[in-house]
């Protein structure tokens, strides 16, 4: 069976290829941009000896003089001449390699039409007579979108066709990640076409200028581009990595997002919010001659109604990964490569953008140079603690009298100040909010009847800056929570009548346990209620394994600890967030991202 490149051949010394040989040609062609430039080589050879090449004798002397389509012809070969020169060079400053693949993409797309009409028109003899007439394909349906016209300069209402061949790229799609289209994807390494909007359903793709800028579009995005200095975003979120000396200007169906010199990211939701993260230099948002809002770096504005009317806030950055950027696609080509580094850093990066999250806690060592907790300072140790103590489980060991504090952030535009969970000292608890807190403890010895467990504190002191406690205490053998009414504590023990199903016994053991608690914070005293050992995916549809109440809870950092002479207990998964949809999002690992194609 002959290859693409063989049948290709074979055309060009005058052999008839059938329906079948012909598509696959035509599908070998379009596949890369590289056999595009070789279909283009081997035209080269052929056309200066074989006169089957010239533009009569494909049938397309009504379409073009044949000296204008001589010269057209003639101009692709050299340039193809140029390009193989450039390759066997080193290539000096400033020509990279995607220059060169833009050279060849340009060179190519010249000579697709006469390639493609020689395997089109030459294979049915009726397709190739003029007095045969043939029923072109129906254009896809247009879609309407806001988009910048070049000749007009402003943002127009128009209908932009989802496919026009006549359209050069301007761009190409280097990777694509598990992407799905809502029609036929782009041509890997083939181009995006000026004037096409794409609508990208799932996954990630990254879109690279011949400038070397790059448009990372995270799905679900409606996007085009309008040329290599205008993108039309119609909804979703695009991550945008300009150079040196290539501006780009994002327009929204509401209003213009101007760089200079930057990287930034614009998300756009169907509610027509407009979110701008800068990350580097500084954008304008609003049109020239109107009201305009400048966000230097480190700045995000908010946008209630796309534009800047509505413009709400400008606030500090707190989470520089709410947008996936360019170097994060580097990252997921070495996590499938086999990197353990680079998945953790992929896996905090995802914890990072989940809503309503606002910390979780890792004991692991940095990695590179991160440490992957969220929302939370380093673990404070004190006394016999060993860190990440079971391999793949972000846990801490804590021996007899040990003790680590886990200290939340609660500096303005954090997260625990961005979810509204502060009140006026500054600590978790506002009045009117709920939160949500998970964690998971196993003793690992049956000795009980000590202190051990998680407490909520506004201090370091135990007893005196302490509002909860989770866990076991000097004088049971049962897990309890133990809460202050005033200066009293109470102590609530779980039994028969609290437990949940899978907690069968009420007394201590050495399995493993999940706790899973939402505080409820009310003038007065707050509600408290508990599920323990209930699946995280059962607990809004199971009654609480205990609900009490507690005197004005708040805190600002939560201790793991146990007292003198008690056994070592192991604690992991330590969350918090708003919601219990947060708290899933962030321990039930995602479905593994479909692997990257790039090239």
């Amino acid at each position: 069976m002959c290859s693409p490149e063989e049948l290709f051949s074979a055309r060009l010394d005058g052999r008839q290829l059938s329906d079948e040989e012909a598509i696959e040609v035509r599908k070998w062609i379009a596949a890369d941009v590289r056999n595009a430039a070789r279909a283009v080589e081997l035209s080269n050879l052929h056309s200066l000896l074989d006169e089957s090449l010239s533009i009569l004798s494909i049938g397309m002397s009504d379409v073009l003089p044949e000296q204008e389509a001589k010269q057209l012809l003639d101009k692709a070969l050299q340039g193809m001449e140029l390009v193989k020169s450039r390759q066997a060079k080193a290539s000096p400053v400033g020509l990279t390699s995607y220059t060169i693949t833009w050279i060849s993409l340009a060179v190519a797309a010249s000579l697709l039409l006469v390639v493609g009409s020689l395997l089109y028109y030459s294979d049915d003899p009726q397709l190739a007579s003029n007095d045969t007439a043939t029923t072109p394909l129906a254009p896809p349906a247009p879609i309407e979108a806001r988009t910048y016209s070049p000749s007009e300069g402003t943002a127009i209402i128009e209908n932009q066709q989802v496919d026009d061949p006549d359209v050069s790229p301007i761009a190409l799609i280097d990777t694509r990640i598990g992407d799905i289209w809502d029609s036929s994807p782009p041509i890997q390494g083939t181009g995006v076409l000026s004037g096409t909007v794409y609508q990208l359903q799932k996954g990630l793709v990254r879109v690279r200028m011949p400038s070397g800028t790059t448009v990372v579009c995270e799905a679900p995005c409606v996007f085009s581009f309008a040329d290599t200095e205008h993108l039309n975003l119609m909804n979703g979120r695009v991550a945008i990595e300009t150079s040196q000396a290539h501006d780009i200007t994002v327009h929204t169906p509401e209003e213009t997002i101007r760089d200079i010199g930057t990287e930034f990211g614009v998300g756009l939701g169907p509610d027509r919010r407009l979110v701008v993260a800068v990350y580097n230099g500084e954008v304008v948002v609003g049109d020239e001659g109107e009201k305009q809002v400048r966000l230097p770096r480190g700045m995000v504005g908010d946008f209630a109604t796309g534009t800047v009317k509505s413009h709400t806030a400008s606030r500090t950055i707190s989470d520089d990964r709410q947008f996936v950027r360019d170097s994060e696609i580097e990252l997921i080509e070495e996590a499938r490569h086999g990197s353990q580094e680079a998945a953790q850093l992929l896996e905090w990066y995802r914890r990072r953008r989940i809503g309503g999250l606002v910390a979780h806690a890792t004991f692991s060592n940095p990695v590179r140079g991160h440490l992957t907790s969220v929302g939370m300072h380093p673990p404070r140790a004190d006394g016999d603690v060993r860190m990440n103590y079971k391999r793949n489980v972000e846990g801490v060991y804590i021996g007899s009298g040990g003790a680590v504090f886990l200290d939340v952030m609660i500096a303005k535009g954090g997260r625990a100040a961005s979810t509204g969970l502060l009140n006026p000292s500054e600590l978790v608890g506002a009045d009117a909010t709920e939160m949500w807190l998970t964690w998971k403890t196993q003793s690992l010895s049956p000795m009980t009847g000590r202190f051990a467990g998680l407490s909520l504190m506004y201090g370091d002191v135990d007893r005196n800056e302490e509002s909860v406690i989770f866990g076991a205490t000097d004088d049971s053998d049962k897990f309890v929570i133990a809460t202050y009414i005033g200066s009293k504590r109470e102590r609530h023990l779980f039994s028969k009548s609290t437990q949940s199903q899978s907690f069968q016994s009420g007394t201590i053991d050495q399995g493993v346990h999940t706790w899973v608690v939402c505080i409820s914070f009310q003038e007065g005293n707050d509600r408290i209620r508990t599920w323990l050992d209930c699946p995280l995916d059962r607990v809004d549809v199971t009654p609480p394994s205990m609900d009490v109440t507690a005197n004005d809870v708040q805190f600002d950092r939560i201790r793991l600890a146990n007292a003198k002479d008690a056994p070592a207990w192991f604690y992991a998964d330590v969350v918090l967030a708003r919601s219990l949809d947060s708290i899933k999002e962030c321990l039930i690992p995602p479905e593994p991202p479909a692997p990257a194609i790039s090239h």
